[in-house]
């Protein structure tokens, strides 16, 4: 059996435990404790989530579109693939001063593969 493996983490306000990235094999996962947050393996409601805001805006000119929180980087990644070119996404992620880049480091999973387009730099408008 292949245990989990931990990769990263950082404190969260208000909480006693960190957040902690790890990984199974190929699966990602991003905990609190024992609560899994979220996963590579299941990341479907991030696709379609995005899928469905992007579609009420793909025929507008210069089409903008705000994330919060980049997570894993499905919904951006998603967003991607369904606005057409000259369209625009931002991502608005907080990290904290003592562990900056931490959601841009861990953008490095499948997930954040999948978004060639984007730049790991947070607060940046990313064009289609």
């Amino acid at each position: 059996m292949i245990p989990w493996r931990e990769l990263d983490r950082a404190t969260v306000p208000g909480q006693t435990q960190p957040l902690v990235l790890s990984r199974h094999d190929t699966e990602f996962a991003i905990r609190i404790g024992t609560h899994i947050l979220m996963s590579s393996r299941s990341h479907g409601t991030e696709e379609i989530l995005a899928e469905l805001a992007c579609a009420r805006i793909a025929d507008r000119a210069a089409a903008r579109i705000l994330i919060g929180g980049l997570g894993m980087g499905f919904t951006l990644a998603a967003a991607l693939r369904h606005l057409p070119p000259g369209a625009r996404v931002a991502v608005a992620s907080w990290s904290r001063p003592s562990s900056p880049g931490t959601a841009a480091r861990w953008r490095l999973s499948p997930a954040g593969r999948s978004t060639t387009r984007a730049r790991p730099c947070m607060k940046r408008m990313w064009p289609t």
